[in-house]
């Protein structure tokens, strides 16, 4: 019975995860920025619609050491044509030059964009896009958790 269990939780996630990477595939303008997390922060997703709207998911088994409170808010659309407009302006993304960035082992974080089915190297060591200056501003306007941990 257990082994059932097991198996429901992990085909139930399969799916979460599978509509959620779906979403971008319809055409649209999402644009997701994953966290990768560390030893003693809880890594995130956010999705931005084109429409403003913005979800917040931490991930994690830090759940208590967040940056953002989870949720939905919704941004000036204006900031999000921008971040496209600039997303599109360097596709593929998948061909940003990557600088190479020392971490720590155990409290680095890597953090990624997803926009029309194209993924970036870590952008913590691409330099000199817009899109970054972009997604830093809109990561700023997401509340942040009660515990002030800062953003990596």
């Amino acid at each position: 019975m257990k082994s059932f269990f097991l198996f429901l939780i992990i085909f139930l996630g399969n799916i979460t995860v599978f509509t959620v990477n779906c979403r971008g595939d319809q055409g649209n303008d999402e644009v997701i920025v994953d966290n990768s997390g560390s030893s003693n922060f809880s890594g995130y997703r956010v999705i931005i619609d084109a429409d403003g709207q913005v979800s917040v998911m931490s991930r994690g088994r830090n759940s208590r050491n967040t940056a953002f409170q989870n949720g939905q808010y919704t941004l000036p659309v204006g900031e999000v044509k921008k971040l496209v407009s600039d997303l599109e302006a360097v596709m593929p993304l998948s061909g940003l030059e990557s600088i190479g960035c020392a971490k720590s082992a155990s409290f680095g974080t890597s953090t990624f964009v997803t926009f029309k089915d194209q993924t970036s190297p870590d952008i913590q060591c691409v330099k000199g896009q817009d899109f970054i200056k972009d997604i830093a501003d809109i990561m700023q306007a997401i509340p942040r958790a009660q515990n002030g941990v800062k953003l990596p």
